[in-house]
């Protein structure tokens, strides 16, 4: 993620189907490169306090984050090293991991374009 983003992004969460925050985020912690482009880390909302990771250099800026972590699990899974997943998400994960078939599927297909578009 760049750096350059951040201030351009806002918190996408919602509660009892209120609309979205849309407060200012700041980074709780990072992994950044040489460039300081944020590799891995936390994102925190200023006003409602929700917490989003960083994961490959993609801020994950969704309502259910273990819920998309779930559903993606084959393209994050290529992509972000388990150590990176965040502790609270990362039983979840592992265990989703474990549970996808070996084979080759369509399925695979749409995440390797997915991928391809990071």
């Amino acid at each position: 993620m760049l750096l350059t983003t951040l201030p351009k992004l806002r918190c996408p969460s919602t509660m009892d189907g209120e609309p979205m925050c849309s407060g200012e985020l700041s980074i709780l912690e990072s992994n950044k490169t040489k460039s300081n482009d944020v590799l891995s880390g936390t994102l925190i909302c200023k006003k409602c306090e929700a917490i989003y990771p960083i994961l490959a250099g993609v801020a994950v800026l969704v309502n259910d984050v273990e819920q998309y972590l779930l559903q993606h699990v084959k393209g994050v899974s290529a992509l972000v090293k388990e150590i990176e997943i965040p502790q609270i998400y990362r039983e979840a994960f592992l265990q989703a991991k474990m549970e996808i078939e070996t084979g080759f599927t369509e399925e695979d297909l749409e995440s390797q374009r997915i991928n391809a578009l990071y």
